[in-house]
């Protein structure tokens, strides 16, 4: 490759005046005699088409204009596509060779319910050009889109502002079905933790505690105030045949256990019901803290009036309670406070005889 060794000159270079006196100039004015440099300038200064190193070269801060200006050539649609450089070339793209942005329809789907699902089709993005010396491309959300984000939103919104009104109704509706919550807990609470207590009931007027190890059952009621209890069950049918009542007790309490048997006493009148006839067993008076007999109303025991019927054949009233199909069960008491805030407990200690 021969060397052209010129400068790179703007045009006006070629045509300033360098004429001194009767000197000709060098330049391309009337009567100037261009040097061979002025050609080899003039050379290096035009863009020549098979020129490899005439291309146009990247822009930078560095160097001049004439070191990037250059030859560029028009794109193939393929090279436009492909974007990538060709070795001695400067690629320019057409017009039609710039990027545009077409929306389309998507299905968007969504859960309407929580076992149902809904889908919405529709453009979920949409692009809008508003050209002005170029073409400028708006990407927003599709109308129909965010109008259905929006309800989602809204109803999102609804649902976490009024949690408050939702948690007050729920609270509402607690306390009004309070007692049915309390019959559900004493249902559960009686279904019976072999070998625990299992408290089968606690409320204003008692509390009833029963205790369930094999064969063996405690049974603890503690009356709480003045009252009158109708059927209540102290053992429920089904847990055995027959049961024996091996010790019955109650004792009479209250807040200052220092100011004399008296002061503690409770009027009571209670009927324990279907032992082993229909016929009620009844124990009545005031209570302190006695042992429990219970008497049926012909008799007690074997031994009535002096006289042991067992001893000719014959049976008294008070023998093995039957709870198969009837449990046991206060089917009337009433209770009354000498002292206010005195309680009155009773104990039941026995077996289960043929236990089911």
């Amino acid at each position: 490759m021969i060397l052209v060794n010129g400068l790179k000159k703007v045009k006006s270079w070629f045509v300033e005046p360098t004429a001194v006196g009767f000197k000709r100039g060098t330049r391309f004015l009337d009567n100037d005699k261009p040097q061979e440099q002025t050609f080899r300038n003039l050379l290096e200064s035009t863009a020549f088409k098979a020129e490899v190193d005439d291309q146009a070269k990247d822009d930078d801060s560095s160097g001049s204009l004439a070191e990037k200006a250059g030859l560029v050539v028009s794109a193939t649609d393929a090279q436009a596509v492909e974007g990538t450089d060709v070795s001695g070339r400067t690629l320019a793209t057409k017009p039609k060779h710039l990027p545009k942005t077409t929306d389309v329809e998507s299905t968007f789907s969504f859960p309407s319910s929580p076992t149902t699902t809904a889908s919405l089709t529709t453009k979920l993005v949409q692009v809008v050009n508003t050209p002005n010396s170029r073409n400028n491309y708006l990407v927003k959300l599709g109308d129909a889109f965010k109008t259905a984000l929006e309800g989602w939103f809204q109803t999102i919104y609804f649902y976490m502002y009024n949690t408050d009104l939702y948690i007050a109704s729920s609270q509402a509706a607690i306390s009004e079905n309070s007692a049915d919550i309390v019959d559900l807990q004493n249902q559960i609470n009686s279904i019976v933790v072999p070998g625990a207590d299992t408290v089968i009931a606690d409320v204003t007027d008692y509390k009833l505690v029963r205790n369930i190890n094999g064969n063996d059952f405690t049974i603890r009621l503690i009356i709480k105030q003045s009252c009158i209890l109708t059927n209540l069950v102290l053992l429920p049918p089904g847990l055995a045949v027959a049961m024996t009542i091996d010790d019955a007790r109650y004792i009479c309490y209250g807040p200052d256990q220092f100011g004399g048997s008296n002061q503690y006493k409770y009027a009571i009148s209670v009927n324990f019901n279907k032992l082993k006839s229909d016929a009620p067993y009844v124990l009545g008076g005031t209570a302190y803290n006695l042992n429990l007999r219970l008497y049926d109303n012909t008799g007690d025991f074997n031994n009535v009036d002096g006289f042991n019927y067992s001893e000719v054949g014959g049976t008294g009233n008070y023998q093995i309670p039957f709870i198969l199909t009837s449990g046991f069960q206060i089917s009337s008491g009433t209770f009354a406070q000498s002292v206010l805030n005195s309680k009155i407990e009773f104990v039941f200690k026995g077996s289960f005889v043929g236990k089911i």
